[in-house]
């Protein structure tokens, strides 16, 4: 049977290559880094267990499509728990607190008794949110094999979302959110993404969560991505870690090997690159690039990218007054001459073995956009400099914190800190960016054909092939890149 080359070990090259082996293809996955996940990844420091990446995975229902694919390639499944919280997020202001609960009728039953002045719009909201509820992510085949009855089935199953994100689409979350009048209401649709974001954004995100189908499984990134690598080891596959592809040698239109940066030559039949896009079009080289992704690469006012700005805090106690995430207003934040007044934390104390016992573990991230990475990489060249500033920002942080829950005072120590710039240089990601290109109210979804102009046995995965990203779209992008293979050999 053909072998396939697999390069970069994240969720959509892991997903690959267990598609690989299941259709009976020789399969090997390079990684830059020690461990596979890629970005789905976690860390330990001091005791504490940092988790860099899921704070809610799409496909945790058994009754969407995507779930097989994750139950294929091992993620979830019998004998895994998943955490369903009873709400999203908080939001607090004033002694004031509003919810994204998952039960949608106490949504709309809070929002409506806190502002009663909004109540044709929130009654509107939670229509709306009701029918995203029924959002799929299209799992079962790429669109181009779908056929006619295939994307009517998917059509049928999304019927109810189809007219809310026709009209809202193009309408950016900052002034869909100026048809409520109460502040806090605002806030509370407008604090989780960035405001670029359009509407359906929020939307689908939201309505996600209500339906059940946005949960955790029990031991986050880290979890995930053990589970997967330890299912595509069962089927036979072959992990090489810590080899960087740098180039490739090509003939007559097709990948004939992959070099990497120790002088090994890697040859197949067949390459998946599932590494940063960007990352990518460096290996197999910038005339390889099509249309999908040279007017997003070279226009990011329209096609913008963002990453954040996260500290790490251990508490000497449990933070009871903070359940999953909560988000306050603050005293302005000053990172690199952005102001920031928005604080979001999130508490782990849903995975109690993530914290010493009577201990918590917090993140705090703040959004960051491509200029901000700018700023950070500069910085980073005066390493001194770099360091000082993370560790102001991050007391700057705790004293907002301090201020805003006096019960903690004294409790926090600072355990990690991560730039835009350390997402960058630790994964290879593209502007420091978490997620792939936002869809603006400038932009349609489009999605990438998943093949490298002018190499006819070369492929793309990864999240940055069907916008915005996140994991849903990278765990079913390598299912899809060997869907493709399988579609060409059979020509």
């Amino acid at each position: 049977m053909d072998k396939i080359i697999v390069i970069g070990g994240g969720i959509a090259g892991l997903a690959a290559g267990i598609y690989a082996r299941k259709e009976g293809f020789e399969c090997e996955i390079y990684e830059r880094h020690s461990i596979v996940g890629g970005q789905c990844t976690g860390w330990n420091r001091n005791g504490f267990h940092i988790d860099n990446c899921v704070h809610w995975m799409t496909g945790t229902s058994p009754e969407k499509e995507i779930y097989k694919v994750w139950e294929d390639v091992g993620a979830l499944g019998d004998g895994i728990e998943i955490i369903q919280h009873d709400k999203f997020l908080t939001v607090e202001q004033d002694g004031k607190k509003l919810h994204v609960w998952k039960d949608v009728n106490r949504l709309e039953k809070e929002l409506l008794a806190f502002a009663p002045e909004d109540s044709k719009e929130i009654k509107h909201f939670c229509k709306m949110l009701r029918a995203f509820s029924h959002m799929e992510v299209p799992a079962l085949k790429p669109k181009e094999q779908m056929g006619f009855m295939g994307n009517m089935r998917y059509v049928k199953k999304i019927l109810p979302v189809l007219p809310y994100a026709a009209k809202y689409n193009s309408v950016p979350i900052t002034e869909y959110i100026k048809r409520f009048k109460n502040k806090m209401v605002q806030d509370l649709i407008l604090s989780y993404l960035p405001s670029s974001f359009n509407t359906v954004g929020i939307l689908y995100m939201y309505g996600t969560f209500l339906s059940g189908n946005g949960a955790l499984p029990k031991g986050g990134s880290i979890g995930i991505a053990t589970r997967m690598r330890k299912k595509f080891l069962s089927l036979g596959g072959t992990i090489l870690t810590n080899k960087t592809i740098t180039q490739i040698t090509e003939k007559e239109g097709k990948i004939t090997s992959a070099l990497c940066s120790d002088g090994q030559e890697i040859a197949g039949n067949h390459f998946i690159f599932a590494c940063d896009s960007d990352t990518t079009y460096q290996i197999v080289g910038k005339q390889h690039m099509d249309e999908f992704f040279a007017k997003r690469y070279s226009d990011s006012d329209t096609y913008p990218t963002f990453s954040s700005f996260n500290v790490y805090l251990s508490c000497d106690k449990k933070a009871e007054e903070l359940t999953n995430m909560v988000l306050f207003k603050c005293k302005p934040i000053d990172i690199l001459g952005g102001m920031h007044d928005t604080i979001a934390i999130k508490s782990f104390d849903y995975e109690p073995t993530f914290a010493p016992e009577g201990k918590s573990v917090l993140q705090i991230m703040i959004l960051q956009d491509e200029k901000d990475f700018d700023n950070w990489e500069t910085l980073h060249k005066t390493k001194a400099e770099y360091d000082a500033a993370k560790q102001t920002i991050a007391n700057d942080i705790i004293e907002r914190i301090y201020t805003q829950y006096p019960s903690l005072q004294g409790s926090l120590q600072v355990i990690e800190v991560v730039t835009p710039y350390s997402y960058n240089k630790l994964l290879g990601t593209y502007k420091g960016a978490y997620m792939s290109f936002i869809t603006t109210h400038k932009t349609k979804r489009e999605v990438h054909s998943g093949r490298i102009q002018g190499l006819s046995n070369a492929y793309i995965a990864g999240q940055w092939t069907l916008p915005p990203g996140g994991l849903p779209n990278a765990v079913v992008s390598g299912k899809f890149a060997i869907q493709r293979i399988i579609q060409d050999l059979q020509k």
